[in-house]
């Protein structure tokens, strides 16, 4: 079967899921007490504003066509209006998701370098050192909460030794680099700004590494585990008896065929990190739609809410999507079935 065709099939199955994901969340938003057009208007308007504010928002119509108009302006593009800023929802998102991505994929590469390395080495030298160093970050990555371990890395690297620093994207006297891709190490590389590049590095590396740590655990157990198993088949067998070195059976011949399990859990736990990303933002003030939509809920702003909850389930699909794409060139078999 032809490679778009397949991707054709499963972009059409994320329709239904998509739609599922804006009743579930138009419905838990309206369930929950509070007056949006209230929290628009401020504390202090009269009865008289906000119920023209309502009538203006259709919040005064029966749910199923509140639903209705919001799908209907879903599908043009329109994520409505932020309580909290005033703004469209769809503007806001655009201005901070790329700093989410950019954690995302900078944990995401700690987590494909720290946890695969881990996972070899575990597998090569089995019940020795390496072996137990690897199962010792797995079960601490699994075991230690997000928000506390962020909170001692910024007590222990910015208030105790003066490493890192400890909030924001940038210092505060840089200016950020060029637009151009909204991701402040490609901008900066691109713009030749070294300075700005060394200082976007340095701020993502702690919000980096607690968003990445219960990754590194699991991709260091999927890793572990995949190995030990490929290692065992006999076309290993068979490599080692023609004489071709053990890194080259290793990397070249054992790691391709076990990294189909690894790349079916880096595509889940990317698409949990943007989900996940909420509280890592808020630990180390990073001005994503992680802080964006805690400030939303703290603040009864619905329509941001909701429009936070697509963008991750888009994001979330996507990472699927892709780790579909990566199945059928590690593994071009799977394309066949």
């Amino acid at each position: 079967m032809k490679l778009s065709l397949l991707i054709a099939r499963r972009i059409l199955v994320t329709i239904p899921v998509l739609i599922g994901v804006t009743m579930l969340t138009f419905a838990v938003s309206h369930a929950i007490p509070g007056d949006p057009a209230r929290a628009f208007a401020g504390p202090y308007a009269d009865q008289a504003t906000v119920a023209a504010i309502r009538r203006e928002w259709g919040l005064d119509r029966p749910l199923v066509d509140q639903y209705w108009t919001y799908l209907t302006q879903l599908v043009r593009g329109n994520l409505g209006t932020s309580v909290e800023t005033h703004d469209s929802v769809l503007h806001d998102i655009l201005v901070r998701l790329p700093a989410t991505l950019e954690l995302a994929f900078f944990a995401l590469f700690l987590m494909c370098v720290i946890g695969i390395a881990l996972g070899i080495a575990a597998s090569v030298w089995r019940d020795r050192f390496p072996d137990f160093l690897a199962r010792t970050v797995a079960v601490a990555g699994a075991a230690v909460p997000s928000f506390w371990l962020g909170l001692m890395l910024q007590l222990l690297f910015f208030s105790q030794l003066k490493w890192l620093p400890v909030s924001g994207r940038l210092g505060e006297f840089t200016r950020p680099p060029h637009h151009l891709t909204g991701f402040y190490l490609i901008d900066s590389m691109l713009t030749g700004n070294w300075s700005v590049f060394a200082d976007a590095l340095e701020h993502l590396v702690l919000p980096g590494f607690t968003l990445a740590l219960l990754g590194i655990a699991g991709i260091t157990r999927m890793t572990r585990s995949s190995m030990l198993e490929v290692l065992e088949k006999d076309y290993i067998r068979a490599a080692r008896a023609r004489g071709i070195t053990e890194s080259n059976v290793v990397l070249k011949h054992a790691l391709r065929n076990a990294m189909v399990p690894t790349v079916t859990v880096l595509g889940l736990l990317f698409g949990a990190m943007i989900g996940g990303a909420i509280i890592i933002e808020w630990v180390f003030s990073w001005p994503g739609i992680g802080t964006y939509a805690a400030d939303a809920i703290t603040n009864l702003d619905y329509t941001a809410v909701m429009g936070v909850t697509l963008t991750i389930a888009v994001v979330y699909l996507i990472a699927n999507l892709l780790v579909d794409i990566s199945y059928m060139v590690l593994n071009p078999t799977i394309r066949e079935a």
